[in-house]
Parts: C-alpha cells; sequence; structure tokens
C-alpha cells in the first residue's frame, strides 16, 4: 500500500474512528504481552493528541502525544497494523508527527521504544540514549529528537535570529 494512500488525522474521544483506535493499540501492543488498557489509562487519555491513520475509513495506525512542560512532547502507543507494516505507514506518520508538532513549536519528542523498533526510530531521525531498560516486560530505550534547529530556520522570528541577521547586514 503506497503511503498516499494513507489520511493522518487528529482524533478526540468522542470521534467515531477511537473505538477502533484502542482496539488497534490493544491487538498490537498489550495482547500479545497478556495486557489489557486499565481504566485508569483511558481516564488520561483525554488529555492526549490522538493520531490516526486511516486507510478506507479504515485505522491502521495509531500513536498519542502527551504534551509536557518545556515544548516537549512524550509519543506513546506507536501502533502500526500488521497487515500494512513494513509499507512506509509508519515513517509517514513520523513525519506527520514532526509537522504537527513543528506547528506549534514543540522542540524535543521523546518516547521509550521497545527495543525492537529502535532501527525504525533511527531510522526515523530519532536518538537513542543510555541503556536498555525494562517496561511492561519487554526491553526498551529512550529515544528522542530535537526539532530545535528546524524551528530557528522555519520561523527566524521567533527566535530572535532575524534581528541578528538583519544587523550583521548593515556591516
Amino acid at each position: 500500500m503506497p503511503e498516499g494512500s494513507v489520511i493522518f488525522k487528529i482524533i478526540h474521544l468522542s470521534s467515531p474512528e477511537y473505538p477502533e483506535y484502542l482496539e488497534l493499540r490493544e491487538a498490537v501492543l498489550r495482547r500479545p504481552i497478556g495486557l489489557r488498557i486499565t481504566e485508569e489509562e483511558l481516564a488520561m487519555e483525554e488529555h492526549y493528541v490522538h493520531i490516526a491513520g486511516l486507510i478506507d475509513s479504515r485505522v491502521c495506525a495509531t500513536t498519542a502525544l502527551v504534551p509536557e512542560e518545556g515544548n516537549k512532547m512524550r509519543m506513546i502507543q506507536v501502533a502500526i497494523s500488521p497487515d500494512v507494516q513494513s509499507k512506509g505507514i509508519g515513517s509517514a506518520m513520523m513525519r506527520f508527527i514532526d509537522e504537527y508538532c513543528k506547528l506549534r513549536s514543540v522542540e524535543y519528542i521523546w518516547c521509550h521504544a521497545r527495543e525492537s523498533a529502535v532501527a525504525f526510530y533511527a531510522k526515523n531521525g530519532y536518538s537513542a540514549e543510555g541503556e536498555s531498560f525494562e517496561k511492561v516486560g519487554i526491553p526498551h530505550r529512550l529515544m528522542h529528537k530535537s526539532l530545535v534547529v528546524y524551528i530557528m530556520l522555519r520561523y527566524p522570528y521567533i527566535c530572535g535570529l532575524k534581528l541578528k541577521t538583519l544587523h550583521n547586514t548593515r556591516h
């Protein structure tokens, strides 16, 4: 499936796609390791930015962004439907996340990536930090990506760079 046929959108808890979004996360991330999404976790979801990838109105990709202080976002619950994995949809979703964050002046995105997904995140511009650690019984790594350089180049007025540039051109 070419990535052009996937539409990414922000959904809300009341969106008609949300039940299917939750089911995909549960099927890909939780059930295989014997876990279920808890009521406590669901209660926190109203504060998250939910992103769904859709092919012909079917949810095929999910993630949630958790806003944090200091222009940071934590990315959680990245899931791609098994029937469309390795077809570029995950990378297309990472690009959507980057653009969403850049437009909101987010400077830093981070996640706890399963060790099996570290190469995927690295391919999409994330860097690993520290040693592997266990989370929900699975080895994970801290992965992060800085968006600061992009924001500085794209929006120099916001970053105060234009004043310096104007000042330097006068001499």
